[in-house]
């Protein structure tokens, strides 16, 4: 997936996805061809814990 596929599906703006990777806060990223991807198992991983976060 790509950032801007990311900001879509968490309804965020592609600076904020690119602050968050900045900051070192969001999915894993996979470079590849110079290109920043998100596998999907990656994200579900992040929502998943950002959720645990929240309710802990």
């Amino acid at each position: 997936m790509t950032i801007a596929e990311l900001a879509k599906m968490t309804r965020s703006s592609v600076p904020t996805v690119y602050a968050n990777i900045k900051r070192g806060a969001g999915p894993k990223i996979t470079k590849i061809g110079g290109k920043t991807l998100f596998e999907r198992r990656d994200i579900e991983a992040w929502i998943a814990s950002a959720k645990t976060d929240r309710a802990g």
